[in-house]
């Protein structure tokens, strides 16, 4: 569609401009659809196009010694879109663990990594491109002096309410302050709908693609994490498409699901251990006043039937006795948590991060569990204090 490389070398100077950044895309994601769905997308212009006997289009143009021909004076698009290939496949689960994680590598830093709720917002409406552009404008310079203000490393935003035609202006917005701070911060977007993330993920995926963004965050490993409703993980990092596809691979090795957001056409060869490297398990960070999201998560888990057909832990309407005298009416049979690495590695680290500080004077300690299910758990913990505390025994 762009034609020469100096095409494609203009359009990287125009949206090298800070004001230019996120025009222009919806035609470009239309496209991007059409192509990762084995279609074909063909733009003709008809800037030169001579008006000849038959042409019988929408638009009438004066040539000299006629009237009332027609013909077309701009650009017409062919699609072709075969159905078939629409349809979702079947695909093979390769979910292997045997690899370094995240907690030994990078526990100590992530320690001490704190968050903050920012105010919930809801972005009115706009009517226009131009009303649009200017949201994206303000919005972006709020975000800034929330950064400026706040010293925490994480910030955090509460997307519920906010509709999937606000996922552009979060998007954007998001880009355009973090490229005009000084002070890097990581953003997180929770609470989203599957919906609000995929279209937040194209946005952002077509400015990698299109505006030479790896060049403008060269210098910083800024990251965007989505979380949706249900703690489902996508993370975007501006300085590499390559890193941001490594790193998303991580997250569903780990949690033993398909992976299916990729920024680069190349869909097959990713580095986890890349991934593992520049992860960061925004679900487990502090959250000054509040609970962090992985303790929130697990308490839905817990609370959640164990009949039902959503992860639960709880057995309701039962009855059973604790001894001579203690009688309950639900039991809770959370065994099952303690044999996914996903959990284990963030009951190690939530663990390690309440007594970190009293282990660094400590040479001698002893870890005790209870019954098999600990086990997991127990030697994901004593390899991370060697790890991060070479010093205890």
């Amino acid at each position: 569609m762009e034609g020469t490389d100096e095409m494609k070398a203009a359009w990287k100077a125009f949206y090298r401009k800070p004001e230019n950044l996120g025009k222009h895309f919806g035609l470009r994601i239309f496209q991007r659809i059409i192509s990762e769905n084995s279609g074909k997308f063909i733009a003709e212009s008809h800037q030169h196009y001579i008006c000849d006997k038959g042409d019988n289009y929408f638009y009438g143009c004066e040539k000299k010694g006629t009237e009332n021909t027609f013909c077309m004076p701009g650009t017409s698009y062919h699609i072709m879109l075969p159905l078939e290939s629409l349809q979702k496949h079947i695909v093979e689960k390769d979910i292997t663990q045997e690899y370094g994680d995240w907690l030994r590598e990078n526990g100590k830093q992530i320690i001490t990594y704190t968050g903050r709720k920012v105010s919930k917002e809801i972005i009115p409406d706009y009517t226009s491109q131009e009303e649009k552009n200017t949201l994206i404008q303000s919005v972006a310079e709020k975000h800034i002096e929330v950064y400026e203000a706040e010293k925490e490393n994480v910030l955090l935003y509460n997307m519920e309410g906010n509709s999937i035609e606000k996922a552009e202006i979060w998007a954007k917005s998001v880009i355009l302050a973090l490229n005009s701070m000084s002070n890097k911060k990581h953003i997180v977007l929770y609470n989203c709908s599957e919906e609000f993330v995929d279209q937040v993920w194209t946005v952002l995926v077509e400015l990698f693609r299109n505006t030479g963004i790896e060049e403008t965050f060269h210098h910083t490993q800024v990251q965007i994490m989505l979380i949706s409703a249900k703690m489902e993980q996508t993370v975007f990092i501006p300085v590499s498409m390559t890193v941001t596809d490594n790193v998303n691979q991580y997250i569903s090795r780990v949690k033993g699901i398909q992976c299916n957001k990729f920024t680069s056409d190349r869909k097959i060869y990713y580095n986890i251990e890349n991934g593992r490297e520049q992860y960061i398990p925004f679900d487990v960070i502090e959250i000054e006043g509040d609970s962090c999201f992985f303790e929130s998560y697990v308490q839905t888990i817990l609370d959640e039937d164990i009949q039902s057909e959503k992860l639960g832990c709880q057995i309701r309407n039962t009855h059973m006795r604790l001894g001579s005298t203690i009688h309950i009416d639900r039991f809770y049979e959370a065994e099952i948590l303690f044999g996914n690495k996903y959990f284990i590695t963030r009951f190690a680290f939530l663990i390690l991060k309440d007594c970190y500080k009293e282990l660094k004077d400590e040479k001698r300690i002893t870890l005790y569990g209870y019954a098999g299910y600990s086990e997991a758990l127990l030697v994901e913990l004593c390899c991370a204090v060697r790890k991060l505390l070479p010093q205890i025994d």
